[in-house]
């Protein structure tokens, strides 16, 4: 598989909610030990990142990212974890979490962002 492919294949998945692709830098919280992690893509329901970390199912867990320069703490649920794959040299495991109660903050500029699309 091509690296673009690892990176922007999932745009051709059919999806029901609008989502926002692009890689950005995110640190997931469990257990008080901090995760880097990287979003795949975003929707207003959910978030599909990669991590080191494997998270286990339907564990509550903090995802942490900046939009429009202001630290937005969100909670979710990890709803599925793929097999990890190589990239870079790292392993990265593709991740599904659902988050919960989203933020105003957050679901405006979601809808801002989706909106211009």
């Amino acid at each position: 598989m091509h690296l673009e492919e690892l990176l922007h294949g999932e745009q051709m998945n059919p999806r029901k909610e609008k989502r926002l692709y692009g890689l950005k830098n995110v640190v997931v919280v469990m257990d008080g030990v901090e995760y880097p992690a990287v979003v795949v893509d975003i929707s207003p329901r959910g978030i599909c990142l990669r991590c080191e970390k494997t998270l286990p199912t339907y564990r509550e867990v903090m995802v942490r990212l900046d939009i429009d320069g202001k630290p937005v703490t969100l909670k979710a649920s990890v709803r599925w974890v793929h097999d990890p794959i190589q990239l870079k040299g790292a392993h990265l495991r593709e991740t599904g979490l659902a988050v919960i109660d989203p933020p105003q903050l957050y679901q405006k500029y979601l809808e801002r962002i989706l909106e211009s699309k």
